[in-house]
């Protein structure tokens, strides 16, 4: 870009062409010199080019930088894309002179060097070196961002993708799905595959529905959780209408014309363990649409609490016949098994075929080694024998990432995290013991350190999917948890968004003195090491916690607190308006009267903007807690004066909560403090427009949400 901002530029550029310097330039040049003219305009490129038809029919190029340090970065890419064999440029700065009408406008930008090209007389050399220089200005802008940031591994993006998702920050969510795929970190059903999973997260069934490239991903192999995904989101958007009328009639016809042709190839016999009460619905459509799907009435007879009022029109169950045809042998009871895994991943596949051979005596499986597919299938993933069937449990899980063959660890982790039974491990106190011990026994700085810190986001995601959570009999599994993740942090990881939600479910149960202190302890670690400017909301959200619950010893939290005070300090010049705003709010509850926060309120920035704010934004906010609503209320009037801050606590839907949902610029909703009924009423009339989640109980988790999300418009 030849000047400070993109504005500046283009109006240079404008008062050149109004000169109609480019007038004579021939038709078939003419996209070339407006892609050399757009490196002016962009702000990645190391200052710009300005090509001009001459009057005397030549071509010249002006190549101006703003400073030095792009000038040492443009002159080199000059002389190697179009150095004296193609122009005239040998590496010298230029000047402009001020008897030129076009140079005097150039002079304008101030640029601290210039280089001049003259291009041949001769057209043939004269195409080819503005080809050349059109190439250089696409190489440069595919040249990765040298930002000076080591690069992360792919491990810490995905990891880094579900731990955005654990706290309802679609927006970093969807940003590291884009950095994957800008980086071809993942193929494109992969990445597709992630955005059905962020859609799901936040029920977003509509985007699910018209996603392009739909047809194909329910044709190719997917993730359970995928499948689960894409089902709820045909039911919900095409056929909860009709369902909860219960007229069959066009619940029928709207399955047949809408759904049908996606959901044939998604219905797997059985249901896999992550497929949802919608799921099932659809399930049971297709055995009433084809008439002929006893396998499907079979499986979901057992299910009638699931699929409702359609249980009814399943036909009643046919008597088993007893059958003359003789047992199969080891090679059917293989076949049979791996026929049945059609349509499940790889992964998924391998499994149910191993579990059916571990139980083979040796005999018959020497039989099976002699057959295809078999013979191949043995010969390439088992050739010393057939090993032990895939983990089935994170007990089993953390038990094995310590096998250096155990390579497909995280897929099964992010499969395992939608598919592990939660009540498996509820439901026997020495399973939460067995769990707590495994994670103990898990050393840092080994292989199974570092699968297991990739899987942690994962983790806590399970947990967060139990109806319970947090639940008491968890507690030890938790703090281990938390431990872990302040463990991770001293090994160069960023600090996780979701340590915050185990905090949260560590203090909303209660502790006793020892295990708060080694809570606190834990979260001193964590900001210790990591803290910036990015991460105050998160620290912010965690004492206001402290503040909320009860505490067993109050000289532990008024020195954590003191601690996170400290920790803040040092970024005071950092911290926008509104970062301190919450800041000066939360210390007067705390009761924090010290010149050290009044020296972090009082600080300015020239890093304070948060993208542009317009006079007369409109925020609501939802939540039951009242107070918590008046606090982020107040916060938002003093910093954004010009806008209007309305809450509301409906149980339900009402006229003045519709009004809110469809005039708000943003709204705001308090995840842990919401009816059901009032946050899909909410959802319903915001339709496209701006919907945001805060996951904490504070108003510092809704000043986040609202800060992230001005900054990036």
């Amino acid at each position: 870009m030849i000047c400070d901002t993109t504005q500046r530029s283009a109006a240079i550029l404008s008062k050149i062409a109004d000169l109609g310097s480019t007038g004579a330039v021939r038709e078939d040049w003419r996209q070339l010199f407006e892609r050399l003219a757009a490196s002016a305009t962009d702000a990645g490129f190391p200052g710009g080019l300005v090509p001009i038809a001459t009057p005397a029919g030549g071509v010249r190029v002006y190549a101006l930088a703003s400073d030095d340090r792009q000038w040492r970065q443009l002159r080199p890419l000059l002389l190697s894309f179009a150095g004296p064999t193609l122009t005239s440029f040998n590496g010298l700065p230029g000047s402009l002179s001020g008897a030129d009408a076009i140079e005097r406008i150039l002079a304008e930008a101030d640029p601290s060097t210039v280089g001049i090209l003259d291009l041949p007389s001769d057209d043939t050399v004269r195409a080819q070196g503005l080809r050349a220089l059109a190439r250089l200005v696409t190489v440069w802008s595919r040249v990765p961002a040298m930002d000076g940031k080591p690069s992360e591994p792919t491990s810490w993006l995905l990891a880094d993708f579900q731990d955005q998702i654990n706290v309802g920050r679609r927006e970093a969510a969807w940003s590291v799905i884009r950095r994957l795929e800008d980086e071809l970190r993942l193929d494109a059903l992969n990445i597709r595959f992630l955005e059905v999973q962020l859609f799901a997260a936040f029920e977003d069934w509509q985007a699910i529905v018209t996603m392009r490239g739909l047809k194909d991903l329910c044709n190719a192999r997917r993730p359970a959780s995928v499948t689960n995904a894409i089902l709820e989101a045909l039911y919900r958007v095409r056929l909860v209408p009709a369902f909860d009328a219960e007229d069959l009639g066009t619940l029928l016809s709207a399955y047949e014309r809408e759904c049908r042709p996606l959901a044939q190839s998604l219905i797997v016999l059985p249901p896999r363990a992550a497929i949802g009460e919608s799921a099932l619905r659809i399930y049971a459509i297709e055995a009433i649409v084809d008439g002929d799907r006893d396998d499907i009435a079979n499986h979901l007879r057992s299910r009638s609490d699931a699929i409702g009022w359609l249980a009814a029109h399943l036909g009643a169950a046919e008597a088993e016949v007893p059958s003359s045809v003789r047992p199969p042998n080891a090679l059917d009871d293989a076949r049979m098994a791996l026929a049945k895994t059609d349509g499940l991943s790889p992964l998924e596949q391998i499994n149910a075929l191993w579990t059916t051979l571990r139980d083979l005596p040796q005999d018959q499986l020497d039989a099976l080694r002699s057959a295809e597919p078999f013979k191949s299938v043995l010969r390439e993933l088992a050739p010393e024998g057939v090993p032990s069937a895939l983990p089935v449990n994170w007990i089993e899980w953390l038990e094995r990432v310590h096998e250096p063959g155990f390579g497909e660890s995280l897929s099964i982790a992010r499969r395992g995290k939608d598919e592990w039974s939660i009540g498996d491990v509820e439901a026997d106190p020495a399973n939460v013991a067995r769990l707590r011990t495994a994670l103990a026994k898990v050393d840092e700085g080994t292989i199974a350190g570092d699968r297991a810190m990739d899987a942690l986001p994962l983790m806590v995601a399970w947990l967060q999917g139990d109806a319970d959570f947090p639940r008491a009999s968890f507690l030890p599994i938790y703090s281990m948890l938390l431990t872990m993740f302040a463990i991770g942090s001293r090994r160069g990881r960023p600090i996780y968004e979701s340590t915050g939600l185990l905090a949260k479910a560590l203090l909303s149960v209660g502790l006793a003195t020892d295990a708060y202190k080694d809570l606190l302890g834990d979260v001193s670690e964590l900001m210790g090491s990591g803290l910036g400017a990015d991460s105050v909301y998160w620290l912010l959200d965690i004492v206001e916690e402290t503040l909320r619950f009860p505490t067993p010893d109050a000289e532990a939290r008024l020195s954590f607190w003191h601690s996170a005070l400290a920790r803040i300090e040092p970024l005071r010049s950092r911290l926008n308006a509104l970062q301190r705003a919450s800041l000066a709010e939360l210390a007067g509850t705390l009761g924090w009267s010290t010149e050290t926060v009044d020296a972090i309120v009082s600080a300015t920035s020239s890093d304070n903007a948060r993208g542009v704010v317009p006079s007369g934004l409109r925020i609501a906010i939802y939540t039951l807690t009242e107070a918590v609503s008046r606090q982020a209320k107040l916060v938002l009037e003093k910093t954004l004066p010009s806008a209007v801050v309305d809450c509301s606590a409906e149980h339900g839907g009402s006229r003045e909560l519709k009004a809110l949902a469809e005039n708000a610029d943003i709204f705001v909703i308090v995840a842990l403090s919401a009816k059901h009924a009032a946050t899909n009423f909410i959802r319903e009339h915001r339709r496209d427009r701006p919907l945001l989640y805060a996951q904490g109980h504070g108003f510092t988790s809704i000043l986040r949400c609202i800060d992230d999300y001005l900054s990036k418009t």
